[in-house]
């Protein structure tokens, strides 16, 4: 998803880039000096420009700068965002920063709207530059909490998991958030092994930690410290023949319409040789994918009447019924039985 997320980002700078081209002379610059001698040449549109304040040691690199009436340039980004986020807009004002003048930002968003960007995040930049510096300065590393969704992805993971694991963090457990920190050390828990014998009723008071979720984040705690699972009750199992069901689907089609490209089944004996699926390459083949899906699965009521189709969440659910409504057939005998 992050690859698939980089590849549209791509795509859509280079749309712009095409736009602007038809409109006015583009150069691409190759380095700081190379930006320089092209604003000095009073160029239309510099695409790759590499800005610097030495004195602050500030470096910037927008997608492109605009040519102004007055000689002066403007910052503009891509963006596949369908509004202007903060983070966007401390970007931006960085970049006016580093240009040297009042020009607002334009920010190319993904839904083809193009947004300008005054002095509103300004403040916020100054603070975010800030901040950096303050890291950047000091010797010890700053207070962070782990995030699997977040620090997963970052290129500070292994440096930083060592740490978090022999602090035995809490947030290392996915049932504790960073809110449920404070309230958790005036309890005196600030440990994995000190949450783990915790009584799951003292916790009632903290944030985001109510009921059962206090359960959990114990039980969670004794099964990182041992490494085994802990059941939290019997499961009531259906009866029946099990096809096992899972979709795949890129939400990020041309038409903004979610694609399922795989409609996968694992039929009884659950062997390799018995997977079975429905694949579509395109987008454009969505409704034949889908038609055939339900082909499939008359074809496994047919075969066993007693079937039931297993599936991890409701976004299988919740998928059907949005392809239903998407091609008119909720009243279909095969969708109503889904």
């Amino acid at each position: 998803m992050d690859e698939l997320n980089r590849q549209k980002g791509l795509e859509h700078e280079q749309g712009i880039l095409d736009q602007l081209k038809a409109q006015y002379h583009v150069v691409e610059a190759t380095s700081l000096q190379h930006t320089q001698e092209l604003m000095e040449q009073g160029v239309d549109v510099i695409y790759q420009p590499q800005l610097m304040d030495a004195a602050e040691e500030i470096f910037g690199k927008p997608d492109f700068i605009l040519r102004q009436g007055d000689g002066t340039y403007q910052a503009a980004d891509a963006k596949g965002a369908h509004s202007v986020k903060t983070e966007i807009g401390i970007q931006l004002a960085v970049y006016r920063k580093l240009l040297g003048n009042d020009n607002s930002g334009l920010v190319y968003l993904g839904t083809g709207e193009v947004v300008e960007v005054g002095d509103k995040y300004d403040a916020r930049m100054l603070q975010f530059v800030a901040g950096a510096r303050s890291v950047i300065e000091d010797e010890d590393r700053p207070l962070v909490h782990y995030a699997h969704s977040k620090c997963s992805k970052c290129q500070y993971y292994d440096i930083c998991i060592e740490d978090f694991t022999d602090r035995e963090a809490l947030t290392l457990l996915y049932g504790v958030q960073s809110g449920s920190l404070v309230k958790l050390q005036a309890l005196g828990i600030e440990t994995i092994s000190q949450l783990a014998k915790a009584d799951p009723t003292a916790l009632e008071d903290v944030p985001y930690m109510k009921g059962q979720k206090a359960h959990k984040a114990v039980l969670q705690a004794q099964a990182w410290l041992s490494g085994e699972y802990i059941k939290l009750g019997e499961i009531d199992f259906p009866d029946g023949t099990w096809v096992h069901f899972d979709i795949e689907d890129n939400p990020l089609t041309p038409d903004g319409n979610k694609h399922v490209y795989l409609w996968g089944f694992l039929l009884p004996p659950y062997g390799p040789e018995h997977f079975d699926y429905v694949w579509t390459d395109h987008s454009d083949d969505d409704e034949a994918g889908w038609r055939t899906f339900l082909t499939k699965v008359q074809s496994y009521r047919a075969r066993w009447d007693d079937l039931k189709l297993i599936h991890f969440s409701m976004h299988e659910y919740n998928t059907i019924r949005m392809y239903a409504e998407r091609y008119q057939m909720l009243d279909d005998p095969t969708v109503q039985w889904l």
